[in-house]
């Protein structure tokens, strides 16, 4: 028995988070590396004082300009609940890929015009 269009495509979804979770979930063992330090363990707008929300929405994340309160927002909130835990901060990071993955699946099943193309496409984004 084939399954209907709509169960289909929930195989086709939870076939695309499991591969993420598949090749990314061992990065949740990883210690911070690279830019995690200054983006997070060194960044005083992630583990300094709240300077309140103009300041959030005014200000660069750093002296160079760069400007993502929401990222920014996201690590402090972390930091707050979990401390400098790096399992806390790369489930996180998982748990946002999939959602982005599942969100661009049902863009291109939207899209495209059939639901193999629309997962063949999630599959090249998420991996």
């Amino acid at each position: 028995m084939t399954p209907r269009p709509a169960q289909r495509e929930l195989l086709l979804a939870c076939a695309l988070a499991a591969a993420v979770v598949a090749v990314f979930g061992l990065s949740l063992w990883a210690p911070f590396i690279y830019d995690d330090r200054v983006y997070v363990l060194d960044n005083p707008e992630v583990v300094g004082p709240w300077r309140g929300w103009a300041h959030w929405i005014r200000a660069p994340l750093f002296d160079h300009g760069e400007y993502e309160p929401l990222v920014s927002l996201i690590h402090r909130g972390l930091f707050s609940a979990f401390g400098a835990s790096v399992a806390a901060f790369r489930l996180s990071n998982l748990v946002l890929h999939v959602a982005a993955v599942l969100s661009f699946f049902a863009l291109a099943r939207a899209l495209l015009a059939s639901s193999a193309y629309a997962f063949a496409a999630a599959a090249l984004f998420a991996l």
